[in-house]
């Protein structure tokens, strides 16, 4: 062998055995009299790799920036040693006692790492151990714990110990500890499995912590007891007699090709009805992570029944801790190794059918109906899916009352979420919370529906005008409605978070929605009806402030006088008819069913007229020729019915005011005033009065906080009708929402009201509106005051009985009392100027219509 010294770039080179020479070029070796077949052999200097020394690797860069050793792989890669005290993959990371990388096998942590036990508040601490032992799992023992908490439960504690099982803060919970020696909540008397090689434990002291305290654990790698990772296309997993403490974790990968079918046996866990998902949890996650936006299924006791579910990826996981107490009773077991305790799953690989779209068209008959759902609905639907149908009915559509394509959302379940690169947190330390800027927050609100969505157009392509995009977070108020013959139904979903997905029901109706502020509604072949049968709903929409008129210029629906007058109880069985909806509920001219022409449905001058709080819906239902059709005009016009008002003060009024208001009016006004209250003081008050209807059941206002419809509104104010001015009303918070309805019969002069800001430290007068309750006036915290008036306003015709037994500015008792002629009474509490004039006098008052009334100091 024949070998050279080192040259002057530092390295040296070997020749072969057999061969002689410097080992330099292409000539370097040259054979000697033993022969060898063997190419030479370069021993490169540090951080030079390649059959010549040619490659440099970045160890000679400084990668590890002096805070570890470079040590340099076959492959020419290099990897980072990092010193103590510093991580990452460069060693770009500083720690300090306060958390820290940790990639030892075994080891210690104690905190604070002094003898005197004192921590600080508002101190968080992460330490993240991650062991290269893909096969053990972590083993934590607590040795040392001292953490006094005064409340009941750690995870509320001034000063607490979390673990995680896995290396980040969203990872699954093993527990939150604290409290002091001999307590419960205090893991030192058992060891903590995790069920892999990764482990995450925070600290968390907060402003009230007292600041003193300390714990101290050790860490060790251990062999797994549970778990593994399967590559298989189908097969079984089973845990059968577990013991308390289990930990563990199953990874399944099948064909890149397909996805998963899941099925739980029947199974029966130490879980009892007493219990909680911190004694069992059996979880099933769709892919490797484990994260509880990807959660399959979840269960926590015994269940009789199998349980199915599916994947939208080639793999899954499943996640299985118990921490049951050790007194729980064991069930009955067959054999010493084997108890009926525990859970059995078994999974297949099925295709993974992501066909979506097509063309939709009238079957033979000439029937638009069906559904249309998203792949492998019922379960997940699968990432970066783009699918598209077009709905087509131009074969079937013909006539003035051409059909178009209705679209009814069955079910929807689509969450929008950015794709996993923009969900990615920082996992260094103090990453605790998951947070998004507030630029995304704010765009997310202004522009729902960006990653996830069900998008709907009119026409036959993704080029043409968007009738609606929906998701989760902007779901349709109702049907969507084509414009034409054509719509198309696009599908998106990125590769982050998916939901069940969605089910719409498609058909083909006669529905023609009128915006225009005036127009004419004819049926098909007026005035000489259709042969066939059909039901057409013409809907007109206006803006929720203005009123719709519909005057009828002809109604042919041709039912003998009979059975429109006397045979009231068939109407309902006959196919002829016109129904109209909108308003409010209770305009019951409007919300009806014609049979026949009867007021105000008659030709050629009757008329209604009705808010356009909701659209008005007008349905046609023809059972053949002798029915003519209709032909009716209407017209959209601005009455002020409701609105939105904002600002320190302004003014509402009744719909055509000062004219008198129309029939069949709904009107809700909104009054918003920011960090104030609102105050309502009518100046005009004329609606309908009726004799011996004290509930207002025909024109009425009635006053809420917030009001969305009859069902859900919050407590009620005061309901006034009649010609009495309604007292004073103020707002509980900063919204104050006034209902407005009228019937079909006698209309007043209306209302009109002045609302105003109320700052609550410049303001006490105060409305009372109810039959009984009570006043209240502290003198220590309404000094403030000089002045306040309390005013008891009850229905009209009743009256107000007081005796007063205190007064206000002297302690002598009077029992005078006091008769109100009408139904109000104001009691005015008057401040002398200041505790220098002497002591301030507070009461409480219980009052109760046409009772004693009370004052008491």
């Amino acid at each position: 062998m024949g070998m050279s010294s080192l040259n002057e770039e530092g390295f040296r080179c070997e020749c072969p055995s057999g061969m002689i020479g410097d080992g330099i070029g292409a000539e370097g070796c040259y054979h000697s009299n033993i022969i060898s077949e063997e190419e030479y052999k370069c021993h490169c200097k540090w951080g030079y790799v390649g059959k010549h020394c040619e490659l440099a690797t970045a160890c000679l860069s400084n990668v590890c920036r002096g805070r570890g050793e470079c040590l340099v792989k076959k492959d020419g890669s290099s990897e980072c040693v990092c010193l103590r005290g510093y991580y990452g993959p460069t060693c770009e990371y500083e720690e300090d006692g306060c958390g820290g990388h940790i990639t030892n096998y075994t080891g210690v942590i104690k905190y604070p790492d002094w003898t005197w036990y004192h921590f600080g508040r508002n101190k968080t601490c992460e330490w993240i151990i991650t062991v290269n032992e893909p096969n053990k799992v972590i083993e934590i023992n607590f040795t040392s714990f001292h953490l006094p908490t005064r409340l009941a439960t750690c995870a509320m504690a001034d000063a607490n110990v979390t673990l995680r099982d896995g290396e980040h803060a969203n990872s699954p919970l093993v527990g939150v500890f604290c409290g002091s020696r001999g307590s419960t909540t205090v893991p030192v008397s058992r060891p903590i499995y995790f069920s892999s090689n990764k482990a995450y434990i925070a600290f968390v002291s907060g402003k009230s912590s007292i600041g003193i305290g300390n714990f101290a654990l050790e860490w060790r790698t251990v062999e797994k007891r549970c778990g593994e990772r399967i590559y298989s296309d189908d097969g079984q997993i089973s845990l059968h007699g577990y013991e308390k403490n289990e930990v563990c974790q199953w990874h399944v990968s099948v064909n890149p090709e397909m996805h998963i079918e899941i099925t739980v046996e029947p199974m029966k866990l130490a879980t009892g009805d007493i219990r909680n998902c911190s004694i069992n949890s059996l979880e099933l996650f769709d892919g490797f992570e484990i994260d509880e936006t990807e959660r399959l299924l979840h269960l926590c006791s015994s269940e009789s029944t199998r349980t199915l579910v599916r994947t939208t990826l080639p793999y899954f996981t499943v996640y299985f801790k118990s921490d049951y107490p050790i007194d729980f009773p064991k069930e009955h077991c067959d054999t010493d190794s084997l108890c009926n305790r525990g859970f059995a799953i078994h999974y297949r690989s099925i295709k993974l059918d992501k066909d979506c779209g097509g063309t939709i068209l009238p079957n033979a008959d000439g029937v638009f109906d069906g559904y249309i759902q998203s792949p492998n609905y019922g379960f997940n639907y699968f990432p970066n899916l783009d699918c598209l149908w077009l709905l087509d009915t131009s074969s079937i559509v013909s006539g003035y009352d051409a059909k178009v394509i209705k679209a009814e959302i069955v079910d929807l379940d689509i969450p929008s979420a950015p794709g996993r690169s923009m969900q990615e947190m920082s996992h260094f330390r103090f990453s605790l919370l998951k947070t998004t800027s507030p630029s995304q927050r704010l765009l997310n609100l202004i522009r729902p529906c960006r990653f996830d969505y069900i998008t709907f157009r009119n026409g036959d392509d993704a080029s043409h005008p968007i009738i609606g995009r929906y998701c989760n977070s902007k779901r349709p108020e109702g049907p969507i409605i084509s414009s034409g013959p054509k719509m198309v139904i696009q599908f998106h979903s990125n590769q982050s978070i998916n939901g069940k997905g969605f089910k719409i029901h498609y058909s083909s109706v006669c529905e023609k929605h009128l915006t225009s502020p005036n127009g004419t509604i004819q049926s098909s072949n007026y005035p000489n009806g259709s042969a066939q049968p059909f039901k057409c709903t013409y809907v007109i929409e206006a803006e929720k402030t203005k009123a719709i008129r519909l005057k009828f210029s002809f109604i042919g629906l041709n039912t003998d006088i009979k059975t429109c007058f006397y045979d009231v109880a068939k109407h309902d069985l006959l196919a002829d008819y016109v129904e109209f909806s909108g308003g409010h509920d209770s305009h019951d001219q409007i919300n009806k069913r014609y049979v026949c022409a009867r007021y105000p449905f008659v030709a050629p001058d009757g008329e209604m007229v009705t808010s356009a709080s909701r659209p008005l819906r007008i349905t046609l239902s023809s059972s053949g020729i002798d029915n003519k059709g209709i032909l009716f005009l209407y017209e959209q016009f601005d009455v002020g019915c409701g609105g939105i008002f904002e600002g320190e003060s302004g003014q509402i009024t009744s719909p055509n005011y000062p004219e008198k208001y129309l029939a069949h009016m709904y009107c809700i006004y909104v009054i918003n005033t920011p960090g104030k209250r609102i105050r309502l003081t009518f100046g005009v008050f004329e609606l309908e009065v009726v004799p011996n209807r004290e509930d207002c059941s025909f024109d009425s206002i009635e006053i809420y906080d917030t009001y969305v419809n009859d069902d859900d509104h919050s407590e009620l104010h005061g309901r006034f009708c009649g010609t009495l001015l309604p007292p004073p009303i103020l707002s509980t918070g900063n919204r104050l929402t006034v209902v407005f309805k009228s019937d079909r019969s006698v209309n007043g002069a209306g209302f009109m009201a002045k609302w105003q800001a109320v700052d609550d430290k410049i303001d006490c007068h105060r409305t009372y509106t109810e039959t009984s309750g009570r006043i209240v006036i502290h003198a220590e915290t309404e000094m403030k005051f000089a002045q306040c008036d309390y005013q008891i306003a009850v229905a009209e015709g009743s009256s107000v009985s007081a005796r007063i037994l205190r007064r206000y500015c002297k302690k002598e008792i009077s029992l005078t009392s006091v008769d109100s002629e009408r139904n109000e009474l104001t009691i005015r509490y008057r401040q002398h100027g200041g505790t220098h004039f002497g002591s301030l006098f507070g009461f409480l008052a219980h009052y109760t219509t046409g009772s004693v009334f009370k004052i008491i100091n």
